[in-house]
């Protein structure tokens, strides 16, 4: 088995309203890895962000929330410790929603292994 270090989404503004899908791993791999997630607010006022792993063939619920109404102030950053560290199997997803349309975008950077 082998991996590839690589940005998984680079920098891509998280949807207001339902859940959107952000990233899906590979169905023809063998899992990702999530190393690294930053979510950045460019906004001047606080936004909120909302992550979900969403399981293959499911969808963004209570049930799969990682990251639940993550407060960032106006032009600040979050590592996003609950994401960090997840193992995704091929085919399972995360999603997101922000507060407010363009002001939380999300950059994630992972292992896909072949």
């Amino acid at each position: 088995m082998s991996s590839t270090a690589q940005t998984l989404l680079d920098s891509t503004f998280v949807a207001t309203g339902a859940a959107a899908l952000l990233y899906t791993s590979p169905a023809g791999g063998k899992g990702t890895y999530l190393d690294v997630a930053t979510a950045l607010n460019d906004n001047a006022a606080a936004q909120t962000v909302t992550l979900h792993i969403v399981p293959s063939g499911g969808a963004a619920a209570a049930v799969n929330q990682q990251v639940k109404d993550r407060s960032l102030a106006a032009k600040a950053s979050d590592l996003l410790p609950e994401i960090r560290g997840k193992f995704l199997d091929p085919g399972d997803m995360v999603y997101g929603t922000a507060s407010a349309a363009t002001s939380i975008s999300l950059f994630m950077s992972g292992r896909e292994l072949t």
